[in-house]
């Protein structure tokens, strides 16, 4: 029975001359088992429950193994596919934490605006479903207002940033921004593969700086990276913040049959 890559395959050669040959190699990838693990014995009830009430019944092995990692106070980075469940690596940590300490903070960085505030809302509705009435999540960047800067500065505990911002207002005004740097548990860095180059450099030495300051403030947070599917993603992130990273590659979510091509350029 054909698979619904084949079908797509065939719709996209449709109408392709003879003497025509887009087509260079075609794999079959067969489909993939998820290998649930159960939820670690430190995870707050109130929290699972959050998750079970979003259709999450247990996570994936590479879900649990970096939750493991990180609420153990170890820096590391998950790399898997798309869409495979990268973000309940770091939110059932973060949200455990927030939830088991009052003075915990967390702050999440990301390359772009539109990836972070997909993720404010995913984080507003787990801090509704555990409930955390006091984590108040809160967008921190360039368009913010400035009483919407000022109630993430006092109030909140799970803040949505940038590197840019990061630069230009905490690190500077780190005396204002104490009690988060004091409370820091998390510092959650999302799509970190896009931190290369010139670019990248700049970025490391501002989480650099922030740990620093995170240090003089007697805190010391794990930092928890998520990154697209690339070679060596643990020296990627060890390199940005100057400090050994464990790694989470192997995939455990379940896989549908797919189809896989090569066309003009090169595999």
């Amino acid at each position: 029975m054909p698979s619904f890559g084949s079908e797509l395959l065939a719709a996209a050669l449709a109408g392709t001359a003879t003497d025509e040959h887009p087509l260079r190699h075609v794999t079959e990838l067969p489909p993939r088992t998820g290998r649930p693990h159960g939820w670690p014995q430190w995870a707050s009830p109130q929290v699972i429950r959050a998750f079970n009430a979003r259709g999450i019944g247990t996570p994936w092995s590479h879900q649990s193994e970096a939750a493991e990692l990180a609420h153990a106070g170890r820096h590391v980075v998950i790399s898997t596919g798309t869409a495979s469940g990268k973000s309940l690596a770091y939110q059932l940590p973060v949200l455990n934490a927030l939830a088991t300490d009052p003075r915990a903070r967390v702050l999440y960085l990301s390359p772009t605006k539109a990836l972070g505030h997909d993720q404010l809302r995913a984080a507003h509705g787990l801090v509704t479903a555990v409930p955390l009435d006091d984590v108040a999540p809160t967008a921190y960047d360039g368009d913010s207002p400035t009483e919407v800067r000022r109630f993430a500065r006092e109030r909140s505990r799970w803040i949505f940033s940038n590197p840019d911002m990061i630069h230009l207002s905490i690190l500077r005004n780190h005396a204002r921004w104490a009690v988060l740097l004091r409370g820091l548990r998390f510092v959650v860095v999302d799509e970190c593969h896009y931190y290369r180059g010139v670019f990248g450099s700049n970025v490391a030495m501002v989480l650099r700086r922030l740990l620093r300051l995170c240090a003089r403030y007697s805190s010391y947070p794990t930092v928890v990276f998520a990154s697209a599917t690339t070679d060596s993603p643990g020296a990627t992130a060890a390199e940005l913040i100057g400090q050994p990273v464990e790694e989470v590659v192997e995939d455990g979510s379940p896989q549908a049959p797919a189809r896989w091509r090569c066309g003009n350029r090169r595999c």
